[in-house]
C-alpha cells in the first residue's frame, strides 16, 4: 500500500512540476527513500541524501544495457 501512496504523491508531483509521468516510477522511489515531498518543498526544508543511496534517472539505469 505504502507504493501506491508513494507513487500517487509522485504523480501529484511531476504533474505541479510539469515533469513527464513516465518518471513517476523514480519519483516514487525517492519518496519510498526519504527525499522530499510537495508539502515540504512548499515549507522549503532542506534535505540532505541518505548515506548509501545511489538514485538513478530512467536513461541512467539503462546506460549500459
Amino acid at each position: 500500500m505504502k507504493f501506491y501512496a508513494n507513487f500517487i504523491e509522485a504523480a501529484r508531483y511531476a504533474l505541479k512540476k510539469n515533469l513527464p509521468l513516465w518518471d513517476t516510477h523514480d519519483l516514487s522511489y525517492r519518496y519510498a527513500v526519504g527525499y522530499p515531498t510537495i508539502e515540504d518543498e512548499e515549507n522549503e526544508t532542506e534535505w540532505e541524501e541518505i548515506p548509501g543511496h545511489v538514485l538513478k534517472t530512467e536513461l541512467e539505469m539503462h546506460e549500459g544495457e
